[in-house]
């Protein structure tokens, strides 16, 4: 005959089970964690810091207080902090919710010496107003080119699409009119500043003739820095008399070779459409007003806006592959966008 379990036994057994379940528990939450936190410097709260899972598209940015909150995938880990002028911190959560971070200026890009046509001038000379954007707020838009994610992201920089086709010309105001009969401002990609073709009309505006993103694709793009005041002038001269948009692409990075994927596939219709009368209501308004409805016998009715408009698939694939080593680095990248229109 077998003994019955001891009371101490019987109680290690529930501590056990109990612990399990807690364990359990706490993995799954776990799968869905929220880091939350505050950036700040040595002189206070840092705002409009970028916030960025790292390998990922996920990211947040920090708020005029310096907070930020950011829900973190189950196989990840990693934070990554950048902002102009400072260092790029990478931080391993390691199951923490609440991760604050001190960053540093980046003392080697505030010195660094750029050469201007009537001399030299340092970074960290520049004054004024900027604006910038990411990697993260651009790819996470559904974009058919780069320069809608500028679209209401920056304040003071009016983007007008004259097409909307893909590539298609696009002026840009950067605070509104600047220089009589020449408006857009000075592009620099890479650090070469693109010439523009403009057409100078009656009214002291003007339009352009291209697009200096049309041959980028926007996941490409690592970030758009626009210096919005006259104060840019002293590094790019006087063709930045209306604002300078800066804008840097990804390169590529020492260690192993990675592969990435991003892609979407979504459906486009036309929001609202007319409301009409029908044919019943037709005829009846008709013989109100004292016409002779029998030219309308057997005439079908045609629902012209269904007939003219329709869904519209849109499908977007990118893959790209990085890598390199002490001596050399390389980025490739393809990408293809297919939208069909409404």
């Amino acid at each position: 005959m077998k003994k019955p379990l001891s009371k101490c036994f019987a109680y290690n057994l529930f501590v056990l089970v109990f612990l399990g379940v807690m364990f359990l528990g706490s993995a799954q939450t776990y799968a869905q964690t929220t880091v939350a936190g505050k950036v700040s410097d040595d002189a206070g709260v840092l705002p409009g810091v970028n916030v960025i899972v790292e390998g990922t598209t996920i990211g947040s940015v920090t708020d005029f207080d310096g907070n930020y909150s950011i829900s973190v995938p189950e196989n990840e880990n990693v934070l990554v902090f950048s902002y102009i002028g400072y260092t790029k911190q990478s931080v391993s959560i390691d199951g923490r919710t609440q991760i604050d971070v001190t960053m540093s200026e980046d003392a080697q890009g505030l010195s660094e010496v750029v050469v201007v046509g009537y001399g030299t001038q340092r970074k960290a000379d520049l004054t004024g107003s900027i604006g910038s954007i990411g990697a993260a707020d651009i790819v996470s838009k559904p974009i058919t080119s780069p320069d809608q994610a500028l679209a209401g992201t920056i304040s003071g920089v009016n983007i007008t699409n004259r097409s909307g086709d893909p590539g298609s010309p696009i002026s840009v105001n950067i605070r509104g009119v600047g220089t009589p009969g020449v408006n857009d401002p000075l592009w620099v990609i890479d650090g070469v500043p693109i010439v523009q073709t403009t057409n100078i009309t009656v009214n002291t505006s003007s339009t352009t003739d291209s697009n200096p993103l049309a041959g980028l694709n926007a996941n490409d793009i690592e970030s758009i820095d626009v210096l919005k005041d006259a104060a840019s002038t002293a590094i790019y001269g006087a063709r930045a008399a209306n604002g300078v948009i800066i804008v840097t692409t990804k390169r590529g990075k020492r260690g192993d070779a990675r592969v990435t994927y991003d892609g979407y596939s979504s459906f486009a219709s036309i929001r609202n459409t007319i409301d009409v009368l029908d044919v019943d209501q037709y005829i009846d308004v008709q013989g109100q007003l004292g016409t002779d409805l029998s030219q309308f016998r057997g005439q079908p009715y045609v629902d012209w806006q269904d007939l003219m408009f329709k869904s519209g698939f849109v499908q977007n694939h990118n893959v790209s592959v990085s890598g390199g080593s002490e001596k050399a680095t390389y980025f490739i990248s393809g990408g293809y966008l297919d939208q069909e229109g409404i």
